[in-house]
C-alpha cells in the first residue's frame, strides 16, 4: 500500500508540492476535529466540579466554550475544502498532461506499430486506466494518507485525557494494517486478471 502511494505521488510530478500541501491541510483538519471533542470533554468536567460546588461556572466560561466550538467547526471546514481543491485536483491535471502527451506520441508513430500491438491494450490505457487514476488515485491518498494522519493527531490528543483510550486506538490501528496488507495481496493476485479482461473486451469492441 505504501509502495503504490509513493508511486502516486510520484507520478504527480510537477503538482508533487500540491499533494504535499494538502497533506499539511489535512493535519489542521485533523487538530480542528480532534479538538471539539477535548474542549467538551474539559466542559462536562467543569459542569460536573460546578454540580459538586468545587468552581463556578461563569457566563464568560460559557461563551468562551461556545467560541472555541464554533471556531473550530469553521477551521475544520476551511482546512477540509483547501484540502480538497489544492491536492484533489492534482490527479485530474497530471492525466489531462497524461493523455496530452500520449496522444502526441502515438501520432509520430509508424502505421506497422499499430498491428504489433493490441488495440486493446492501447484503448485501455488511454481511456479506462487514466480514468482509473482519475477516479481513485488522489482518493487512495485521502483515504489512506490523510485518515491515518487523523488517527495520529486525535491518539495524540487523547494521550493527554486518557492513555488507555490511545491504546485501544493502536490496536485498531494494527488490525487495521493486517487488514490493508491481506486486500493488497488480494489486490496483486487479481489485477492481472482484471486487465486481461478489459484488454479482451476492449479488442473485441
Amino acid at each position: 500500500m505504501i509502495s503504490a502511494i509513493k508511486r502516486i505521488i510520484k507520478w504527480t510530478g510537477i503538482y508533487k508540492k500540491r499533494v504535499y500541501l494538502g497533506f499539511l491541510y489535512a493535519v489542521l483538519d485533523a487538530l480542528c476535529g480532534a479538538m471539539p471533542i477535548m474542549v467538551a470533554a474539559r466542559a462536562l468536567n467543569r459542569i460536573l466540579a460546578n454540580r459538586n460546588g468545587e468552581v463556578a461556572l461563569t457566563g464568560g466560561y460559557i461563551l468562551a466554550t461556545l467560541a472555541s466550538l464554533a471556531l473550530l467547526i469553521i477551521g475544520r471546514w476551511l482546512f477540509s475544502y483547501l484540502r480538497s481543491t489544492t491536492q484533489d485536483s492534482v490527479v485530474y491535471e497530471v492525466t489531462e498532461e497524461e493523455r496530452l502527451r500520449i496522444g502526441d506520441h502515438l501520432k509520430r508513430l509508424p502505421l506497422g506499430f499499430f498491428k504489433k500491438i493490441s488495440t486493446g491494450e492501447l484503448a485501455t490505457t488511454i481511456t479506462t486506466e487514466l480514468s482509473f487514476f482519475e477516479m481513485h488515485g488522489m482518493h487512495m491518498i485521502d483515504v489512506v494518507v490523510n485518515s491515518y494522519l487523523y488517527l495520529g493527531v486525535c491518539m495524540l490528543s487523547f494521550l493527554f485525557f486518557e492513555p488507555a483510550i490511545t491504546l485501544i486506538c493502536l490496536g485498531g490501528v494494527g488490525i487495521s494494517g493486517i487488514g490493508l496488507n491481506l486486500i493488497q495481496r488480494l489486490s496483486r493476485r487479481n489485477a492481472p486478471k482484471r486487465q486481461a479482461g478489459i484488454d479482451g473486451v476492449a479488442s473485441a469492441t
